[in-house]
């Protein structure tokens, strides 16, 4: 269950940070859209992880090694 949680957060953070790059655009600042454009590939990152780690889990409770 920690595992989903977690894949579930990490989902969940990617989804703020994209919903602020409207905002972020329409400002015009290329540094603030670069650092915001990092920001959502560390959350990307964020959520490979938790995939990987949820379906590792998954895989050891269905007996089903990776």
């Amino acid at each position: 269950m920690e595992r989903a949680s977690a894949l579930t957060s990490a989902a969940a953070q990617v989804y703020v940070v994209i919903t602020e790059w409207p905002a972020v655009h329409a400002s015009g600042d290329r540094a603030a859209m670069a650092r915001h454009l990092e920001k959502l590939a560390s959350r990307n990152r964020d959520v490979a992880e938790a995939r990987t780690l949820f379906v590792d889990g998954a895989r050891m409770t269905l007996g089903r090694p990776g």
